[in-house]
């Protein structure tokens, strides 16, 4: 059986503002190397599989900025989402493409790979080799498989997964799922990381197209019924590498009916907290899911006095400080502590490091005023 990648390329980043924004995702940021974050996601899916086994999945409005900085993904491989409903929808819609194209191509089933285009991973073979592993408890088992990130500090960013039992007859480090966690406080997440059941969720899932589509029928609620129409409106569409003048109209006609009748619901509440068939696989490769400004600067080195910094920045008597800073311009700073400050060209920002967590209530304040900064 062979497996498809299939990348989620939606979201804005509004916690990377001032510089991303409606127009400038995070996905297409180049926050830690010469390439963005969505290049960097299609190449590790390149690393493992060939390019017509590589999907994407975005909004229909940032078309044209992803479809160049993805580069090889096929026209035919993108499916555009004309409403944004969470990863919910846009997992759904992938495997209803993704059944589609087996009805084409007469296989019995395929592995999917879901891939979010805005995680740092540097280890392209490492995370390969977790994801054979994934593979295998999928295949012997029927289960879809979430890739657990070992737990390495009390971190109150993300979602855990908690594991059961291991998976008989399996010899690394695969088990059935017990529960999964919302981003706790930080006395949990204490709790969490001394108990050493525990890992972060890093919303990477592997499953068969046909059990992720049973599971969807059985739990999703919220779209169950859009999708198993999506599903039957793609099997009689002629679509595909070559597809008809008659059947683009109809593929996206129906695309679009199906995102303005779902809910918005992220696939871990739709899926995988709901089903009794998810395992999890230990991922010791390194990742982070660069959720903020804070978590950039986890990622690289300071000046010395804990000062994160980009661009031009002079720092006298200042220490734990996240600094960006665009190209034609300086921050300068004078003894303050663990601020963040980011500087564009028509924008700047500055707030305590600890409440970076706010900065996407702030867009949205910005973007109900009217501003066009945001």
């Amino acid at each position: 059986m062979r497996t498809d990648v299939v990348v989620l390329a939606g979201g804005r980043g509004e916690r990377f503002w001032p510089l991303s924004r409606q127009s400038r995702p995070k996905q297409v940021l180049r926050l830690l190397a010469d390439r963005s974050l969505l290049r960097a996601a299609i190449e590790r899916a390149l690393h493992g599989v060939p390019v017509d086994q590589v999907w994407a999945i975005a909004p229909r409005d940032l078309a044209d900025v992803l479809r160049r900085e993805a580069g090889a993904v096929a026209e035919h491989r993108w499916i555009w989402e004309t409403e944004g409903k969470n990863t919910g929808p846009a997992v759904a819609a992938a495997v209803a493409e993704i059944l589609a194209d087996l009805a084409r191509s007469g296989e019995t089933d395929r592995r999917v790979l879901i891939l979010p285009a805005d995680h740092w991973i540097p280890d392209e073979a490492e995370f390969w080799r977790a994801v054979h592993v994934g593979e295998t408890v999928a295949d012997d088992t029927g289960r879809i498989v979430t890739f657990g990130i070992p737990v390495t500090r009390p971190e109150t960013g993300y979602g855990y997964v908690e594991r059961g039992e291991p998976i008989e007859g399996r010899d690394v480090d695969s088990f059935v799922v017990r529960r999964f966690h919302e981003k706790p406080d930080r006395e949990a997440a204490e709790a969490y990381r001394a108990a050493g059941t525990f890992y972060w969720n890093a919303g990477i899932f592997l499953f068969s197209a046909r059990t992720m589509a049973e599971e969807l029928q059985r739990h999703a609620r919220e779209f169950a019924e859009p999708f198993a129409r999506l599903v039957q409106e793609l099997a009689s569409a002629d679509t595909g590498e070559h597809e008809s003048a008659t059947s683009v109209p109809r593929t996206e006609a129906a695309r679009a009916r199906f995102f303005a009748a779902c809910d918005s619901v992220p696939i871990d509440r739709a899926v995988m907290e709901r089903s009794d068939r998810v395992a999890v696989v230990a991922a010791p490769f390194e990742w982070d899911d660069l959720g903020n400004w804070a978590s950039w600067a986890s990622l690289g080195s300071d000046d010395g006095s804990g000062n994160r910094t980009h661009g031009e920045v002079l720092a006298n008597d200042a220490a734990g400080n996240v600094v960006y800073s665009e190209e034609g311009g300086v921050v300068a700073l004078i003894g303050v502590r663990d601020l963040v400050v980011v500087r564009t060209n028509d924008a700047t920002l500055v707030c305590p490091r600890d409440r970076v967590q706010e900065i996407r209530e702030l867009v949205r304040l910005g973007r109900a005023s009217g501003s066009p900064r945001f």
